[in-house]
Parts: C-alpha cells; structure tokens; sequence
C-alpha cells in the first residue's frame, strides 16, 4: 500500500498516543490495551498472513492455553465492530487458521518510514527541496516513543517486538533529524537547523555530536548565553551519570563561544527565542520490591548459580505478570519498580500483591520480600531506573526484617496499602543514613477490600450532596413504584465522591425500599479483560478453594449455576470466561466470536434474572475502566424488559464516553466540586487545629474535591503543611499526566508558569512549532487537566494539585532552567506585562536561584501592594 495519503479518511497513529480517525472524527471504543496491540501489530506486519495460534500465543501466553483462541476471536471481533462498522471498509482477511490486516488509509508508522516519493533528482538524492519537505514532514510524525504509554508485561514476545520497533523507530528519528539539521545549517539556514538540533538532543541527550552542533547553533543564532547553558547542562549530566566530563572538542568548543569566536549569523527579522529542551531526568514516586533468593552458605558460586537460576526465572514470571518493571541485583536478589515508567494509581497495592504471590509461588526456594515506597530521579538510558539508589536501598534494609516466605513493608509503603492488607506492626527501625525512624510491618495476606472505602476503618462524615442523594433515591422509587428499568450515569472527576454517594445510597435501600443490590467493579489492570467485573462477580459466588484443583472448581462452578437454572453448556461458557478447562466434546470449542459474545450475555443476564424477588439495583464502578464486552452487557441490560424493575447506577471519570446511553434514555448527574463553604467545613472536622496558613493552602490545593480535602487535611495536621503533594494522592495525580504522552511536557512547562497561564507566554517558551503547541494543549484540555482560562488568551489547570504534581515531577535543576527562562521572556518579550506584575517576574527569578535580581522587584511589587492598602502581600 501506498504509505498513505495525508489526506485519507481512515487515520491511525501509532506513534505517541494511539488514536484512530474516520473522517476527521475519533474512532471510540478500542477499550483495551491488547485490542491496541493487535491492530498495532497486524498494521506493521501487514504483508503477511498470521496464523491464529502464533497470534493468540503472542498476546495471552500468560493465559491457560485453551483460552488463548477464543481471547483472539472475541479481540477480533472488538477490531471489527470498532473498525469497520463504521467505515464500511474490510480490513481484516481471516481464514480458518490465519488472519492478515488489509490497510486502508493513513498509518503515521509507515508514512514515517517511507522514503521521499517526489524527488525532484534520484531516489536516492534526499538533498533537494522536495526530498527535504518530505522528511521534514515525516519526521513532524514522530510524536513519541510507538505505542507510548502500552506495556504488556504478562506478553513477554510481543513486549520484545514491541521494544525493538520502539528502538529501530527512534533511531530512524533521529538519523532524520540529523540529517535536516545538518542539511540547514550547511544551506546557512540556521533557524530552520536549530528545531531539528534540539529535539535531536531531546531525544537522545547523550550524544556528543548532537550536544556540540545545537551548542554551535544557538551560539551562531545569536544565543551564545543558552548555548554556554546547554554546555553546562551536558557537563553535569555526564558527570552525575557517567563520572566523566566532555570531550576536548566539546570543551574547546565552549571556549570559543565563551570568548566569543563564534559570531552570529545575520538574521532577516527577529524570532522567538528557542527554548532549550528540558534534560532527561525526572521525579518520579515508586515502590520499590526487593527480593531476596537464598542460597546455602557454603555452596560453590557455580552450583549457587545453578541453583538460583529456576527460583529467579519463577518470581521473574510472576513480577512481571504484576507490571513491575524488573532489575536483576547483586546476589541473586530481584528488584522491581511500581508505578515505573508509567505511573499507577494502585501501584503500592500491586507491589505488596506481587511479593505475596512471590513468597507462595516460589516455594520450595526460600525468598523473602522488602518493599518501600519513595521518590526516585530517573532518566532515559539508565540501566537502573533509581540514579541515586536511595529509595531501592531502602527497600533492600526492609527485607532484612522478614524472615523467609515473609513480605515486610516500611511505614510509607504501609500508608498506602493500609486496609487493603491483614499487616502486623514489628518494630521501630532506622533506615537509610540519618533517616527518621518508621514502623516496620508484615504484610500477612489480602483483605477482603477492593476499593478504597471498604479499606477504611472509618469513613468521612458525608458532607453536602443532599441534592444528588435525594436524585438516586427518586430514581430508585420510580424503579419500585412503575415497575420499570432506569439508568443512571454518575459523573465526576477522580476523587469528587463518586462511589462515597453510591456508598450512602446502598446503605439507606434496605431502610426505606428495599431491593437487591449486585456491585460490579472495573480495575484499571484489567481493562484488557473480557468481562472482567462479571468473572470476578462469579468467583465470589462460586467461593473457590485457594488450593482447589482446576476439575474441584469446575465441578463447584457448575453445582452455584445450577441453582440459577443453568445448564451445561451454559455452565461451560462461563467455565470458559474463567478460565478453567472444558470437557471434552463441550459445544463451547466451537463457538467463535460473536456466537461465543452473544452466549456470555445471554448466560450473564440468566444469571441476573433468576431468583429475582425484588427490584434490582446493579451497579458498575469506574466504567471509564470497562473492557468493551461489559459495556455491551450492560446496553443490552438497558433495554431487557424481563429484568425490570431495574435501576443500573454506572459511575465514571469525565474522559467515558456518555452520549450513546443518554440516547439511549440514561439520565446524567455530574457530581460538582464542594463550595468553599462546605469543603472548609470539611476540613474543620478532619483538623480542627489547622492554622490559617496551612487552612488556607489545604482549600487552595483540594479545589472543592472531598478525596483531595481528606489527605490535604491529614497530611497538613501531621506537620507536612507547606510540603509537596500526600504520597496517597501522588499516584493518583501522575497517573493521569503519564498518560499524555508527548504532551507531558508540555503541562510541565505549562506548570512552572503557574496555575494559569497566559497562552502567548507558553508558546514563547515552548521548543517546538506552534501547531504541536495547540495539539498538545487540546490533548490536555481532553484529559481534562486544564480549562479555558478567566480570558481567551489563558488557560488554567483544572486543580491545583494536578499543577503542582506535574511541577514537582520534574528536578529542581530543571525547575530552575525553567523559571530563569520565564523570566527571561516575560522581560525581553513582554516588558509591559513584567512593568505591571513585578511580583511574577520575582517570583520566577528567586525559584531560579536568583536571588539578588529578585530583591528590587519584590521591593517594587511591596510599594504598589501598599498603595492599594493590601497590606497582606505587602508583608509577603
């Protein structure tokens, strides 16, 4: 296929975020992450045909072998509902055995890939203006790493295809980028060479040559401070990192812009200045598993090797099923990260859920775990994601306080996984070099909870929401009284209360009318599932053995069915969503795609309408997190008429799409924020004895959200007040900037700005054109992270916190680099803004370490503060 026309109404892109377009419209619904990988994979490998078997085995290797198929046909099927029903094409060849994807339109991998098509010389030229228009337009593509931000680690095969097109198309990027670069400045086209210098260093920073040409081109456009800047970015890195310093070329190199041997070029009108792009490394909270795999003291090295081989290969398998980010230490030990390199909202959960599983599965080999949950400076390139080793070693201090087949936790680890797990205290222990003291804690097994309120020893006072209760129980009373189905979609971003008012409403039922109440609960880790939150709700009726034999569960399975009036085969279709193996001869193997989806429903709603005595409450969590198969469930549960009376209550975060069920006859209630009024009455009763200041920032920071009102409070009152971000609330915030791929930079400069922003101001600051600007400014509008601002020409973060977080992610070095260039601009660019606001220039000056530069326009900013009688910023 021709790698595509630009202008082609189907549009997948690859690179960066995963999108697809029809017409200029987002395709929705590719709900999970192997429902990406598939068509991903099939794109790029279009040229051949794929037997089903390899394909099935590439994407559920971890899964028990006879499922593997039918996860591929439901997948498939996802694929072409999502794809081709809307677009008519036939994209995809299937046979018996085999499948092969037929393109159809723009895929931005292969357009990448493609060399120059209109040479106005030789194919092999790539000099001329047209070949040098096309590879500039090729290389535009290159929004980020393919498939940014996918990461399947139970896939072990495709993980390491996905690696090396990762690799093989980053470095096609950068030989293009390098190729342009050095194309402009030999045509003396120095500012059409800097973008490409730059973002050449951006993504790959440790490249010498790379470091010298935008040092040589920001000297020759004028820049020679920034070039100077840029030098000495690079000398640190290099000896932070490498323990080494630059080459003599690149010293000599300095000195010569120092003393001013390279002149600028002449320039036919002023430009903006270009900004330097940001260094690697950055803040990142993780937590950190190290476990530990004994070896009989007096053994030889060779046969300790041999002996450690198959116990590692085992807690390897079982880390990485757990999405832990896997470094092998010294002494045969494994370390893993969690919530690396993309940040996880459960990261701590899963971590202590991994080493429980490591010190159960592992046996008869001795091993026991340490985890600890802290602040780590990473970079691309590193070996090991900790630079500085701190938080790891850490880790590694905790397990020396289990004994084998044992998990031990530190107190911030501990923090965030408390209810979640049965833990006893130890003792007091001292960790790190001149560390406070922390409770250390054995983790004993997994409670009951699955959701943060059921981990709570004591819930919050409910406060405010009168209205929105009163709305869920009007709702329910029509249900009993007419005798009718109703849906009701329950809106609200993360931490507003979504699942606390659902919480209420469960809990006053049986009080007043009463009813059946059914929870299904979607996991984030999970969205790849099929029908994840009913097999979960099955395993709970079933009440399997931990130890029970794959036929003990079948045989268990089919006697809970029974009593709902199920047969046989339909027995086997839900034996077949969990996972368990079939008799031979079931009429399930040969079900397929659609038979197999339309099977599951139809045995799923017998499920829900047998024994039904009362009116049904049924409720779906966090359906922002549904596979696409619940989702079709829960649809066709709105318009079954035989379960009525119904009342299906679904809670999502903003970014679910709702327009299908509101045409579909869904009510919508959006849960807004609590006023001031009611947030600082909240506070009052989390922390009475508060001062003003740290009252103040607790309001400022939690924006009316009651999650964000609980842990500000609770951090503030145990004498964090003025410091950072809650770890429990960490995760929760840079899971959601993580998703923003490129655009994560973006909202980082956007964050050193300040809650608002003026948009003029970004773009004077920001290294690329002003087109990736706006993309990147819509991504983030999309997430929901930023909105209009109080004028057209600003935006503002939706929450303080969301701000902060994407500003503390990134090391104070940088920060600095940041505000000095903020003020820079603000004074060179925007004279009468930075004439009228001297507080925001000195404000920007002293974050970047300049003090002294600081001090006349605070001075300034005082006088004018006291001139209008505000006092209160006068002192400040």
């Amino acid at each position: 296929m021709d790698a595509v026309t630009s202008a082609a109404p189907l549009r997948l892109n690859l690179l960066g975020s995963f999108a697809v377009t029809w017409r200029d419209q987002p395709l929705d619904g590719f709900n999970y992450d192997k429902m990406r990988a598939l068509l991903a994979y099939l794109s790029l490998e279009h040229q051949r045909e794929h037997s089903r078997e390899t394909l099935a085995a590439l994407l559920w290797e971890a899964s028990p072998a006879n499922t593997w198929r039918g996860n591929l046909r439901r997948t498939l099927s996802d694929l072409r509902r999502v794809l081709e029903t809307p677009t008519g094409l036939a994209l995809f060849e299937a046979g018996k055995n085999s499948l092969r994807f037929l393109p159809a339109g723009h895929i931005d991998v292969l357009r990448f890939r493609q060399p120059p098509q209109h040479c106005s010389a030789s194919p092999a030229c790539q000099q001329c203006p047209n070949c040098i228009a096309e590879l500039a337009e090729a290389v535009a593509l290159y929004r980020g790493d393919f498939l940014a931000g996918l990461d399947l680690p139970d896939c072990p095969d495709f993980e390491e295809w996905l690696l090396l097109q990762r690799e093989s198309l980053r470095c096609h990027a950068l030989a293009l980028l390098e190729h342009l670069s050095n194309h402009f400045e030999q045509q003396g086209e120095l500012q059409r060479a800097l973008p490409h210098a730059l973002r050449l260093v951006e993504l790959d920073p440790w490249q010498e040559s790379g470091q010298q040409r935008l040092m040589r081109l920001l000297a020759r456009n004028g820049q020679s401070a920034a070039a100077l800047a840029q030098y000495e970015s690079f000398r640190h890195q290099l000896w932070k990192e490498l323990g080494v310093h630059p080459s003599k070329a690149c010293q000599a190199l300095q000195q010569s812009i120092r003393q001013g041997e390279l002149s600028a070029a002449p320039r036919p009108s002023p430009t903006r200045p270009v900004a330097l792009p940001p260094p690697p490394a950055e803040l990142r909270q993780v937590t950190v598993l190290y476990c530990e795999i004994a070896t009989p003291d007096s053994i030889d090295p060779e046969e300790a090797l041999a002996l450690l081989a198959e116990p590692q290969a085992q807690c390897a398998q079982v880390i990485r099923a757990h999405g832990g980010y896997l470094v092998q230490a010294h002494g045969g030990g494994l370390l893993a990260y969690f919530g690396y390199p993309q940040a996880r909202e459960d990261a701590a959960r899963i971590a202590v859920l991994a080493a429980l599983s490591l010190a159960a599965a592992c046996e008869p080999a001795q091993v026991r775990c340490g985890l600890h949950t802290g602040q780590i400076v990473t970079a691309p390139g590193q070996a090991m994601p900790d630079a500085t080793g701190i938080t790891s070693d850490l880790a590694i201090q905790v397990r020396q306080l289990a004994g084998y087949q044992e998990v031990t936790l530190s107190s911030a680890t501990f923090r965030l996984v408390q209810g979640y797990f049965r833990c006893l205290p130890l003792q007091l222990c001292l960790l790190g070099s001149g560390a406070s003291a922390g409770t250390i804690y054995r983790a004993e097994a997994a409670s009951s909870a699955r959701h943060r309120l059921a981990a709570q020893p004591r819930l919050t006072p409910l406060v405010g929401r009168r209205d929105e209760l009163a709305r869920l129980h009007d709702i329910w009373r029509q249900v009993h009284q007419q005798q009718r189905g109703q849906a009701l979609l329950l809106c609200g971003d993360p931490g507003v209360g979504k699942s606390r008012l659902v919480h209420e409403l469960s809990k006053q039922i049986p009080v007043t009318l009463p009813g059946h109440q059914v929870e299904l609960r979607c996991l984030e880790q999970h969205r790849s599932d099929p029908l994840f939150p009913c097999a979960e709700l099955i395993r709970s009726l079933t009440g399997f053995a931990p130890d029970s034999a794959p036929a003990q569960r079948y045989q268990r399975l089919c006697e809970v069915l029974q009593a709902f009036g199920l047969d046989g085969p339909r027995c086997d279709l839900v034996a077949d969503l969990l996972g368990l193996p079939l008799p031979e001869g079931s009429p399930v193997h040969g079900l397929r795609g659609e038979q197999w989806h339309e099977g599951m429903l139809e045995t799923l709603l017998a499920i829900i309408r047998a024994n039904r005595q009362q009116p049904l409450l049924l409720v779906l969590e966090d359906a922002h997190w549904a596979d696409a198969s619940t989702l079709r469930l829960f649809e066709r549960l709105l318009h079954e008429p035989e379960l009525r009376p119904l009342m299906l209550l679904i809670t999502a975060r903003p970014e679910f799409a709702t327009q299908a069920w509101l045409e579909a006859g869904a009510h919508l209630l959006q849960l807004p924020h609590l006023s001031p009024a009611l947030a600082q009455s909240m506070v009052a009763d989390l922390a009475a004895s508060l001062d003003r200041d740290d009252l103040q920032r607790v309001l400022e920071m939690a924006d009316g959200v009651p999650l964000f009102i609980e842990e500000l409070a609770q951090w503030a009152a145990s004498g964090h007040g003025q410091q950072g971000i809650p770890l429990t609330l960490n995760d929760l915030l840079m899971a959601r900037i993580d998703l923003l791929g490129a655009a994560r930079g973006t909202a980082q400069l956007a964050a050193c700005i300040g809650r608002e922003f003026p948009i003029e101001l970004l773009e004077a600051l920001y290294p690329g054109s002003p087109a990736e600007l706006q993309a990147h400014l819509g991504e983030l509008l999309r997430a929901g992270l930023i909105n209009p601002g109080s004028q057209a020409s600003l935006s503002q973060f939706k929450h303080a916190l969301i701000q902060q977080a994407a500003y503390l992610s990134q090391p104070r070095a940088l920060r600095r680099q940041t505000h000095a260039r903020i003020a820079e601009i603000l004074q060179q660019r925007f004279p009468a803004r930075a004439l009228h606001a001297p507080a925001q220039v000195a404000h920007h000056l002293s974050e970047a370490g300049q003090g002294a530069a600081a001090v006349p326009l605070w001075q300034s900013a005082g006088a004018h503060a006291q001139r209008i009688s505000a006092y209160r910023e006068a002192a400040q």
